[in-house]
């Protein structure tokens, strides 16, 4: 099992524990020997509008390799399971996002490390470009001695593999919960609680004695009722707010500067302490004031440009935790949400789905309606067709009424 490898002098939670135990599973457990793709490319999963100019057979090809992917196969999310293999040094990322492979020496040195039966190799499979392959799993007769023989036999989707999908799950939320705190202890997200902090140092004399004044009574007398030994001091604690901060928050009052501050860095631990348990990123869960009913928050961050947008939110996705809670359906949940933006902000929505290769447009007023049916020489059934075919096509309307085009061209000619 995962937890029972020989770390080696590895800490215990290291990436490199997390990753070698999946790979040690696999190479276990799994019924048979097969080779799987280590990683995915944008291009193994091209948009609807790339697929319907791509060859029939290369996507064929695309599909059936696909099947061999690693990530797929264990259910891990993608950045999740680049962040593991970056953070094990056994691949690099460009500054555009290309991945590539570190160096083939310190894959074999890995698996040796860990005692993990496994090769690896780049391989062109179905005469497509060059990746790289990993085999796991016992060598058994009919066991294939290169990935590209094994696509070339057609052996494409892995074999069985007990509770991998359980596994994967875990793993994959144990990731997001590691990547978070990663970029937490950068961008110091909830905001430093530390005892250098200049706005509210909560180890300095004055704060001391103003949570003793709160606290102090009531807690000893509590510690002397039921034996409790003393807690350590609170500039230990890992949520010192919350150890020390037991009352008087109702009377905060938060048009304060400073004790806004604080209610917004007591608030920061409750979230945090909740995450720590529930290994979600974004999303908190409360109960509403004099509501015995549980409802969800996502926290959403601003960026100054939509690089560093893009680059937070590879490692931290926190529209799909948007789209997640919308509705218990995912489907429905994105349909809401690119419903609104379609009905309020029309032009950032069709901008933004031209740019990821949907074919999305407004519809056509009566000028430009006008325009399309004079300069095109059209007849009222040539046009009625024309729409026709393209409503059909987009499931939408395309252009204003032909009564609508032919008055404006009216307006035309006679102006």
């Amino acid at each position: 099992a995962m937890e029972t490898i020989d770390a080696k002098g590895c800490p215990q939670d290291s990436p490199e524990l997390l990753l070698a135990g999946l790979l040690q599973y696999l190479s276990q457990n799994s019924l048979l020997s097969h080779w799987y793709r280590i990683w995915d490319r944008p291009d193994d999963y091209p948009t609807s509008e790339v697929r319907r100019l791509t060859h029939e057979d290369k996507l064929h090809k695309i599909d059936q390799l696909n099947k061999m992917s690693l990530q797929n196969f264990v259910g891990i999310e993608h950045d999740h399971w680049i962040w593991l293999l970056k953070s094990c040094k056994l691949v690099k990322e460009t500054a555009d996002g290309d991945i590539s492979f570190t160096t083939e020496d310190k894959w074999k040195a890995f698996l040796r490390e860990y005692d993990i039966d496994a090769e690896v190799e780049p391989a062109k499979c179905l005469g497509t470009s060059k990746r790289r392959y990993i085999r796991l799993g016992p060598k058994t007769d009919n066991w294939h001695a290169s990935a590209p023989l094994q696509a070339k036999k057609e052996k494409f989707s892995p074999p069985r593999c007990p509770n991998i999908s359980v596994i994967g799950r875990r793993l994959n939320k144990d990731l997001q919960f590691r990547i978070e705190e990663e970029r937490n202890d950068k961008e110091d997200v909830w905001g430093d609680t530390g005892s250098n902090d200049t706005d509210v140092d909560i180890s300095d004399d004055a704060n001391s004695n103003e949570c003793a004044d709160e606290c102090t009574d009531e807690y000893v007398a509590e510690c002397a009722d039921t034996g409790e030994a003393a807690k350590p001091c609170a500039s230990t604690h890992p949520f010192p707010l919350l150890q020390l901060q037991c009352y008087g928050l109702a009377d905060l009052d938060l048009s304060d500067e400073t004790e806004c501050d604080r209610f917004k860095r007591i608030l920061g631990e409750m979230v945090a302490k909740q995450q720590q348990h529930t290994k979600e990123k974004n999303v908190v869960e409360y109960f509403q004031l004099r509501q015995n009913k549980s409802t969800t928050a996502v926290a959403v961050r601003s960026h100054k440009s939509d690089d560093a947008f893009q680059s937070y939110h590879r490692g931290n996705p926190y529209l799909k935790d948007v789209v997640r809670c919308l509705d218990k359906d995912v489907k429905v949940g994105a349909l809401r949400l690119s419903g609104y933006l379609a009905k309020y902000h029309k032009d950032e929505f069709i901008d933004a789905a031209n740019a990821s290769g949907v074919a999305v447009t407004g519809v056509l007023n009566a000028t430009e309606s006008a325009a399309l049916y004079t300069e095109a020489g059209l007849g009222d059934e040539q046009w009625n067709t024309i729409m026709r075919h393209l409503r059909h096509k987009f499931d939408a309307k395309i252009a204003c009424s032909l009564l609508s085009a032919k008055a404006m061209k009216d307006i035309q000619c006679h102006g």
